[in-house]
């Protein structure tokens, strides 16, 4: 992952990446955050999937963010 968002943010020149995860999923939450990506938003009951209402966090990192922290 970190070789991915070093792509994303090196050479394709992005300046912000996103993801979207179920709160459920403990274990991608906590590769987000050791990513450094932040928690941005939890949206309560707002997809319909598989015949429930589910919640949907999202978490986002900036470019600035990333060089900041690859400097430490």
């Amino acid at each position: 992952m970190r070789a991915l968002f070093g792509q994303v943010f090196g050479p394709w020149g992005r300046h912000r990446i996103h993801a979207s995860v179920d709160p459920r999923n403990l274990a991608c939450i906590a590769l987000l955050r050791s990513l450094g990506m932040r928690q941005e938003a939890h949206h309560h009951e707002c997809l319909w999937l598989h015949g429930e209402w589910v919640d949907d966090m999202v978490f986002a990192m900036l470019a600035r963010e990333w060089y900041a922290r690859a400097q430490r």
